[in-house]
């Protein structure tokens, strides 16, 4: 029979046990969960980097030029992230594949963070934000993909719908996990909860900021075509993104003693 070690404790057959002995236990493999959790951010990351300094040393003017309203030759300098990562290759297969090598683990990540919370938040509405918590989580996943693998350029509405889907459910997961871990730390159940609470904040501020920055960069370059407006846009885009990911970095600190193992266990 198998199990699998998240956060200190077992898990068998959907039934959470204590780490107690492992005296009668065969171990396959054991890894970092942290680490896993520093790999997931760093992929994306990486290849937004990737894909934005190849776009403007390779591609400058594909992925910078615009048509807004019929008026061509709308001066920008800077590219937007779906034309970044999904117009052009190799571009569009460096994205795709750091998207499709780090969404897994990130499913072990949100159950990680379901079944601490059900064991530090007491109550029924309480643990009912921990399932929309985990739930909006698994829809930003799911949205993620969707962006990632359905271009712009592709299928204009699709990508919209995923963008729109992102968006309102990585912002409910981020206010979600604030409230929670709030409720948390004022139990003193976990000692990092102060540190992780006060930066998820922060990166919750500023990531609402540079979303409403680039709604408001975004409608100005439509209406008035102005130069380097959609530019702007494509900063605050990275902000956005970036932020979202650091946000979920810091879970590198909620899990940071944990590890993931999958072991032979005797019943």
């Amino acid at each position: 029979m198998s199990e699998i070690n998240i956060n200190n404790h077992y898990y068998y057959n959907n039934q959470l046990r204590p780490n107690s002995s492992n005296s009668n236990k065969s171990f396959y493999f054991e890894i970092s969960f942290p680490l896993v959790i520093s790999i997931c951010c760093v992929l994306p990351l990486a290849a937004l980097f990737f894909c934005i300094v190849w776009s403007l040393t390779f591609d400058f003017y594909e992925t910078t030029s615009t048509i807004c309203h019929g008026k061509e030759n709308v001066k920008n300098y800077f590219p937007s992230v779906s034309v970044a990562t999904g117009l052009l290759t190799p571009q569009r297969y460096i994205w795709r594949f750091a998207i499709a090598v780090h969404l897994t683990p990130r499913f072990l990540i949100a159950y990680g963070y379901y079944t601490t919370h059900q064991l530090i938040v007491h109550g029924r509405n309480k643990r009912r934000l921990s399932a929309l918590a985990c739930t909006s989580h698994m829809v930003e996943i799911f949205s993620l993909a969707g962006l990632s693998f359905i271009s712009s350029t592709e299928n204009f509405e699709m990508h919209k719908y995923c963008f729109i889907s992102f968006m309102l459910s990585a912002t409910i997961h981020m206010i979600t996990l604030c409230f929670l871990y709030y409720l948390g730390s004022r139990g003193d159940k976990l000692k990092d909860f102060p540190l992780s609470l006060k930066l998820k904040l922060a990166i919750l501020v500023v990531n609402l900021l540079a979303f409403c920055m680039a709604l408001w960069f975004y409608d100005r370059h439509n209406t008035h075509c102005e130069d380097g407006v959609y530019s702007l846009f494509g900063i605050c885009e990275v902000v956005v993104i970036a932020t979202n990911v650091f946000f979920h970095s810091t879970a590198v600190l909620d899990f940071r003693s944990s590890q993931i193992a999958l072991v032979s266990a005797s019943v």
